[in-house]
C-alpha cells in the first residue's frame, strides 16, 4: 500500500464519506423513520416521474432492475405504491405512488428534514448550503463517471450494485421550508 497523505482534502472528504452509513442510520433512527431511506428515494422518484415502468425508475435510481423491482414490490406489498394500466400500452402495467405512499413520503420527509434542522441549528446557513451543494456535486461526478460501472473495477462499490441512496423527495412540502 503506498502512503498517502492524511491532510488534503481529497483524503478528508474520503475518509469522511465512510461515515455515511452511520450517519444515514442515525438520521433514520432520530427522524423516527421505519422505512429504509432507499425505500423513501424509490416513492420521491416515483413521485417526480410520475406512473412508470420499474425500468424507468431503476434508471432513475441508477440501480440494477432487479433491485428497483425489489424495491417497488416490497413498497405495494405495504400498500405505498399501486399497479396502473399504462394508457399506451393496455397489456402493460405501471407503478405508481399510491395515497398512502404519497403520506407516507411526506411524512417521513418532514420528519427527516427537522432532525437535519435541529443537528445543524448552530452551524453557518452557508456552511449547510455548502455541504448539501458539495454532496449533490460529487452525486453527479460519480454519476458522470463513465467507469463508475467497469466491472474491471469491482473494489469500488457502486450505487447500483448496493441499491444504497438517500431518499431526497424533489418536491416535498418541507422541502422550502428547510432550505
Amino acid at each position: 500500500m503506498t502512503d498517502r497523505p492524511t491532510t488534503t482534502p481529497s483524503v478528508q472528504l474520503a475518509q469522511a464519506l465512510y461515515e455515511l452509513p452511520a450517519i444515514r442510520r442515525g438520521l433514520q433512527r432520530r427522524a423516527g423513520i421505519d422505512h429504509a431511506l432507499g425505500a423513501l428515494r424509490v416513492l420521491a422518484v416515483l413521485r417526480r416521474l410520475g406512473p412508470s415502468r420499474i425500468s424507468d425508475v431503476a434508471a432513475a435510481l441508477a440501480v440494477d432492475l432487479s433491485v428497483a423491482s425489489r424495491q417497488v414490490h416490497g413498497l405495494e406489498v405495504d400498500g405505498f405504491v399501486d399497479r396502473v394500466a399504462d394508457p399506451d400500452d393496455r397489456r402493460a402495467r405501471l407503478v405508481a405512488v399510491s395515497p398512502a405512499g404519497d403520506a407516507r413520503l411526506d411524512a417521513a420527509h418532514g420528519r427527516l428534514c427537522d432532525a437535519v434542522a435541529e443537528l445543524v441549528a448552530d452551524w453557518d446557513p452557508d456552511a449547510v448550503r455548502a455541504l448539501a451543494d458539495g454532496l449533490l456535486r460529487l452525486r453527479a461526478a460519480v454519476d458522470a463517471d463513465p467507469g463508475a460501472d467497469d466491472p474491471a473495477r469491482p473494489d469500488i462499490p457502486t450505487p447500483a450494485a448496493t441499491g444504497d441512496h438517500l431518499a431526497v423527495p424533489a418536491d416535498g412540502p418541507h422541502q422550502e421550508a428547510h432550505r
